[in-house]
């Protein structure tokens, strides 16, 4: 996963439960990594999953300290410092170390000239992928997840001692570690394609939003023109790195998250005159939910971070558990990048189904 932050001891306990038995989430070149340890090479959590940490490095390019093996890292925007890294690595953890390099769906793209999406294909980025493969086929086995599985169980893989999870972080960023929060996500949001998909837990019907040239056409405009949080003309802000609206302040993601409501609109899923839960609110979802007018807004969180105004009530629960009080009372329930987070699946879709109204409608973004 990358970001260090998508992992918890009973997220672990429940990959494994489940039959996931491989995570590669530790990256301690994160500051929000959950776990605190020196580099390693593989091992197992005493939760039963196998980890292959993100692969780091103690300094690099003059840089001093840990730095981790990402392809987009402009420090590694070369074959020879791709390969350097590698040796590095394999001299730090041994020759045994299974070396984990971080990529993303956007890591041969670069940024649109206002900043905003990564749209732009870069052929050199794909080029040099491709000669680092070939310039380490000859020297390393490059294996899947699959093969490092039937290793491990064969007992031909060579691990680090066996470790606890632990965590420590403070109390307010262990529970951001299970719930998400604005600044948590890593993972690029900038696509114009926002996917989204629509359930009716209520009534147990699974559909596709269909959408028609015109409409998409009408979509990609409101998206083009301005930001959809602050409604800002693009033409007139500045994005700062290339993901900070400079005018509200909204990352990509809650940009994302404001663009795919603006997208159920245009499908006749409309919030207005409704009764509307957000679970683990941002500011910024909370402020554009709002703007729509819903009928009663409420945001859940676990943290006591979200404080009730005129605008909304907050509920302070646990998803995974929800009171029965609070039952049949929505007629729609939002997640916001956050189910993979949660740390019991199945309790917090029971409690979604649970929250909702009869037909009432879940959306998961």
């Amino acid at each position: 996963m990358g970001n260090g932050v998508r992992y918890n001891a009973d997220l672990l306990k429940a990959l494994f439960k489940s039959g996931v038995s491989l995570d590669s989430s530790m990256n301690l070149t994160r500051i929000k990594n959950p776990e605190i340890v020196s580099p390693a090479k593989q091992f197992v959590w005493s939760r039963g999953c196998l980890e292959v940490p993100v692969s780091c490095i103690s300094s690099f390019c003059g840089i001093n300290r840990l730095f981790d093996f990402n392809f987009n890292n402009r420090y590694l925007s070369e074959l020879k410092y791709l390969l350097e890294f590698l040796d590095r690595f394999y001299a730090e953890r041994g020759v045994d170390a299974i070396a984990v390099l971080v990529l993303h769906s956007w890591s041969f793209l670069d940024l649109s000239q206002d900043g905003s999406y990564y749209c732009r294909i870069q052929p050199n980025k794909a080029h040099v992928f491709n000669e680092f493969l070939t310039a380490i086929k000859k020297h390393v086995t490059v294996v899947t997840s699959t093969d490092v599985i039937k290793d491990n169980l064969a007992g031909n893989l060579d691990l680090d001692p066996v470790r606890e999870f632990r965590s420590e972080l403070s109390v307010k960023e262990k529970v951001r570690a299970i719930v998400g929060s604005n600044d948590i996500i890593a993972n690029n949001k900038r696509s114009e394609s926002v996917v989204l998909t629509q359930y009716s837990i209520k009534s147990d019907v699974e559909g596709n939003i269909q959408s028609s040239p015109a409409i998409v056409k009408q979509y990609k405009s409101k998206v083009d023109s301005c930001c959809p949080i602050c409604l800002t003309k693009k033409s007139e802000i500045v994005l700062e790195k290339g993901t900070i609206c400079a005018v509200c302040g909204s990352h990509a993601r809650l940009r994302s998250f404001a663009i795919s409501c603006q997208h159920l609109y245009l499908h006749k899923i409309n919030i207005s005159n409704a009764r509307v839960l957000l679970i683990g609110p941002t500011a910024s979802e909370i402020t554009y939910l709002a703007s729509q007018n819903p009928l009663e807004l409420c945001v859940l969180d676990v943290r006591r971070t979200v404080i009730s105004s005129q605008r909304y009530k907050a509920i302070y629960e646990d998803i995974c558990n929800i009171p029965s009080t609070y039952y049949g009372a929505y007629d729609y329930v939002i997640a916001s990048y956050l189910m993979p987070f949660v740390h019991d699946m199945d309790g917090a879709l029971a409690s979604i189904s649970n929250l909702l109204v009869a037909n009432g409608i879940f959306i998961l973004i």
